[in-house]
């Protein structure tokens, strides 16, 4: 062995394909929501684009269950209209468009909160920047000028404090609601690699302290994994910052052996399969032995409709079917 694998206990809580999840924070999170994705559970990811302060994470949640929008922080950069809280990919040329725009991902998240299972949070950085004209903190400076504002490492007792509240907000609107915490293994190297660590240390202790605090709030070491058990560059992309596909496909599998049951792991086993079957390219689309295999496929996917929804797999199999009258 010339590495050191992390060993994790499986959770006593398992993460089903009929729970519903929402997936929040770094771009870390829209790596594992997409696994999710493709293994047909049934995620929201990022509605507010990427995410990277906790207290950031935290509002935009907190905002789509309030209904409310910060009017202190749009910009205009470039003739387009941005919101401090919310990640560059929203924008509109035109304010009130862009105003509708965040209450329609607010309303869908809100209805999320309402009726999910899961809520996964990637926590990227415990530095936030502050406006210096009225001390409010942003969530993306939007390329603004840096002398706008003022930077600041979070303490452990307000992220804990802000973590507070904000886990009482969810638990009044939906109190079935699991939190899966994890901390983004993407570093900050524009902060240095000196204060990156010093920021991922204050995460990590934040994180520490309030799972010990809240029984349904967890936490998964897809940090660890990548700093410790993948410590070498050929798991980083060409950036050499972000974790590669294969890191990624490392982590997720780690991920589903510690929240995942033998049965669920099972039925992804069985998506996989047929995920390769769907992709299959005839070289004769028409011919017998490929009919064959669509109505093989096709009754494969019935059975699998029970448990999964395949629906649009279904549509698009059948439709290649020709019937005997088109023979």
């Amino acid at each position: 062995m010339f590495r050191t694998e992390i060993e994790i206990k499986p959770s006593a809580v398992h993460i089903k394909h009929q729970h519903q999840l929402l997936l929040m924070g770094s771009c870390f999170s829209d790596s594992i929501g997409k696994k999710l994705a493709e293994h047909k559970f049934h995620t929201l990811i990022n509605p507010f684009g990427t995410l990277f302060h906790p207290v950031a994470i935290h509002s935009a949640i907190t905002s789509s269950i309030e209904n409310t929008i910060d009017p202190d922080l749009f910009f205009t950069r470039d003739n387009i209209w941005l919101h401090g809280a919310y990640h560059s990919q929203l924008f509109d040329v035109d304010k009130e468009k862009l105003i509708q725009t965040i209450q329609k991902q607010q309303a869908t998240t809100h209805q999320i909160i309402r009726n999910a299972d899961w809520l996964m949070l990637t926590y990227g950085t415990a530095f936030l920047y502050h406006i210096k004209s009225n001390a409010k903190w942003v969530a993306n400076c939007h390329k603004m000028p840096a002398n706008f504002f003022d930077k600041q490492l979070s303490s452990l007792t307000s992220l804990e404090k802000d973590f507070d509240l904000f886990y009482q907000h969810i638990k009044k609107l939906n109190p079935k609601i699991k939190v899966l915490l994890t901390i983004s293994p993407v570093r900050h190297t524009r902060d240095t690699l000196e204060l990156n660590q010093v920021s991922k240390a204050s995460l990590r202790c934040f994180v520490h302290n309030v799972t010990q605090q809240h029984k349904d709030v967890h936490y998964f070491p897809a940090y660890e994994i990548m700093m410790d058990d993948l410590r070498d560059y050929r798991f980083y992309d060409r950036d050499l910052i972000h974790p590669n596909e294969t890191a990624i496909d490392y982590i997720f599998e780690k991920f589903s052996q510690t929240f995942f049951s033998d049965d669920t792991q099972k039925l992804m086993n069985e998506w996989q399969t047929l995920k390769r079957e769907l992709a299959h390219k005839a070289f004769h689309p028409s011919g017998k032995q490929h009919q064959h295999f669509l109505q093989n496929l096709s009754a494969k996917l019935q059975n699998l409709d029970s448990r999964l929804d395949v629906r649009e797999e279904l549509k698009q199999v059948e439709k290649q079917i020709i019937g005997p009258h088109e023979n």
